[in-house]
Formats: C-alpha cells, structure tokens, sequence
C-alpha cells in the first residue's frame, strides 16, 4: 500500500470515528478500521494498532513524543518476549520481516518501514544474546507461510532453460510443469516448507566437471487449512533454484519439480559434495 493511501485512509476513518453519534458506534467503527488494517497487511490486531498508532504521530495526529504501551494482554512485543524463542525461530522471524520490510520500502511505506525495521532490530538483539546470527541462519530447516503464493517463474525470479534442465535432470524435468499447476492450486492456503541446498556435481569422468547448487524450497500439506478438494492429499512439490558455482556464482534460473521424483534423480545424476539444510 502506497503511503499516501494509508494517510488517506487513517485521516477518513478518525474524521468518520470522531463524527459518531455514540460510543458504541464509534468504538465499532474504530474495531472494523482496526480488522481492515490487519487484513491489508496480514498482521494481527494488535500489530494493526501500534502500526496505526505510529501513523498518526507522523501525520500530527498524536505528537511525536508519546509512545504507544499495548494494554496488558494484548500481543504486541514487549521486553523480553523472544527469551523463550530458539535460534532458529528467531533467525526465521528476521528472514520474513526482513522479505516484509523489503516489499514495504518498494511501496514508499514509511510508517510501516519504521515498524518493521524497529521488530527487526528486537529480533537481532534476541538472537546476538543466543549466540552468532550466522550460525543461527545456518541450522535453519523449517518455516510456515501463510497466505501462500506460488513464485511464477520468470516472474521476478528466472525460469531454468528447459533444454539445459532436461539435460541436467531429465525425469525431472518432465515432472515441471505439472508440479507448478498443483503448486498454484494451494495459493491462499497455510504451508509447511523446508528449505535446504545440496552442492553436486555431475557423475561420471568428465575433466572439468561444473560444480552446482540445488536450492530447494520442500512444499508442505498443511491439513487444516488446505483447499478443501485438497485435503489429505501430498503436496510433493519443491521449488528448484539452480546456481552454476563452478568459477563464482550464476542464477540458472528456478522451476518446480516432483519433489519425489527429484530426491531420487539428483542422487543417480549428480555426486553430492555437501548437504546443507
């Protein structure tokens, strides 16, 4: 959202919520702008308020001097609230905000780029007092997406050259298109992903063998909240990111594969030099 239509937003709804002929419809209006906030940006409640809150001081609604203090019970993060979280968790939270604070700097969103970077900045100070945040980022295995979208390859990210990926792996290659049709079908769902890279190169005598990695992204079911045609039924979908690392780095592109069917391939095509996950 662009930060101009936020300012237009917040300043129609408080002038509306202030011309309320009672409390009752005033603090149902305030509630329904509240949900509104939380289902635009995918936050929870309490997140949508302190985000607000922060927008009214930067247009001179509220000076800058207060500081917003969540009634207790509510869940925006306090002091001390990521003690119980393990590295990992909280390497993962610093991933998503910081892919979120991304999209929001691309909208010109200042309020929320402020808020975003001010969560970060807890995150890191939680995870410098457990230890390395590269070595945190190291172990990661498993996340959730919510509201999931599948990647359209050659859409932001590009697509692998089929005649090169035929060649690399050809069984999976066939399974691609196919699993990138079954993979749209779970768009708006909850998903599990695992996320892990292996460093091959391909068997056989060759002199000069070029040197891959395979970025896997390991789609999930998440039972409860899969399309309802869907349900109890194996994702088996993996999104593919290959990089030539033979002398430095190049993107090949990405695709979607079986993600059975590429388990077993890769280990027939290719010598694994290194498993990370």
């Amino acid at each position: 959202m662009k930060k101009s239509l936020l300012h237009t937003i917040i300043r129609e709804e408080v002038k509306a919520a202030l011309g309320e002929a009672s409390n009752s419809e005033l603090d149902k209006f305030v509630n329904n702008f509240v949900k509104r906030l939380a289902t635009i940006y995918g936050y929870k409640s309490p997140d949508a308020v302190m985000a607000t809150f922060e927008a009214m001081k930067r247009l001179n609604l509220i000076h800058k001097d207060v500081d917003y203090k969540a009634p207790s019970g509510m869940g925006v993060v306090a002091e001390g609230a990521y003690d119980s979280a393990t590295r990992n968790e909280l390497a993962m939270y610093i991933s998503l905000l910081s892919t979120a604070l991304r999209n929001e700097k691309a909208d010109g969103n200042v309020v929320m780029v402020d808020f975003l970077t001010k969560d970060i900045e807890e995150v890191r100070a939680a995870l410098k007092a457990k230890g390395s945040i590269a070595e945190s980022s190291k172990s990661l295995k498993e996340y959730t997406k919510t509201n999931f979208q599948a990647t359209v390859p050659g859409s932001g990210r590009p697509k692998i050259d089929p005649a090169l990926f035929a060649k690399l792996m050809p069984k999976s290659a066939k399974t691609s298109k196919e699993a990138e049709a079954r993979i749209k079908m779970y768009n708006g769902s909850t998903m599990f992903v695992q996320s892990q890279y292996f460093v091959v190169t391909p068997n056989g005598n060759m002199p000069n063998k070029p040197k891959y990695e395979l970025h896997q992204s390991q789609y999930y079911n998440n039972e409860y909240n899969a399309p309802a045609n869907l349900k109890g039924k194996d994702v088996n979908v993996t999104f593919l990111t290959i990089f030539d690392v033979t002398n430095g780095e190049v993107e090949l592109g990405v695709c979607y594969v079986d993600t059975k069917v590429f388990l077993a391939e890769y280990k027939v095509m290719f010598q694994l030099l290194k498993s990370q996950s």
